[in-house]
């Protein structure tokens, strides 16, 4: 089965004949599997998000908890609809394009807000869960919101906090 990693998790829908219901839901697709002659569109990032989560050295609980969502590619969108179908109480989506962390941040339902990297750059303080999914390094993010992240990251050797 061939893997589908970024950026092209997005585009990979228009090549599927079908797709799994997660990878309909979350609007993105990172494993193909032929069947009968037809490509099928699969997501396995969330539910590997989970587990990753589940399994790690302290185990993240996820339903109740605030999350800010960096990025709003492909796995920041399975990440949020993961999230949100795990109980999860707010999801921040905060992306260098405005429109595309919407439609990202869109997924968690009512739990769902969005706004640009810029702007949220006093927010990373107020969240339980930080979960990066840009491939953009924290100083490359710029400004007030890379340096934020950057003295965050220095704090401790817990990133999943």
């Amino acid at each position: 089965m061939p893997n589908i990693t970024n950026p092209h998790k997005l585009e990979a829908l228009g090549l599927v004949r079908r797709l799994s219901p997660a990878a309909r839901a979350i609007g993105a697709v990172n494993t193909l599997a032929r069947l009968e002659g037809a490509w099928i569109g699969h997501n396995t990032d969330a539910a590997g998000f989970l587990e990753s989560l589940r399994t790690a050295p302290v185990p993240v609980r996820v339903k109740g908890a605030r999350i800010l969502v960096l990025g709003a590619g492909g796995a920041a969108r399975a990440a949020v609809w993961a999230g949100a179908q795990a109980g999860a109480r707010r999801i921040v989506v905060l992306a260098r394009r405005r429109v595309q962390a919407r439609q990202c941040a869109a997924l968690a339902g009512r739990a769902g807000l969005s706004g640009d990297l810029v702007g949220g750059a006093r927010l990373w303080r107020a969240w339980a869960r930080i979960w990066w999914s840009t491939p953009l390094p924290g100083g490359a993010l710029g400004g007030a919101f890379g340096a934020c992240l950057a003295r965050r990251a220095k704090k401790g050797p817990r990133p999943w906090t």
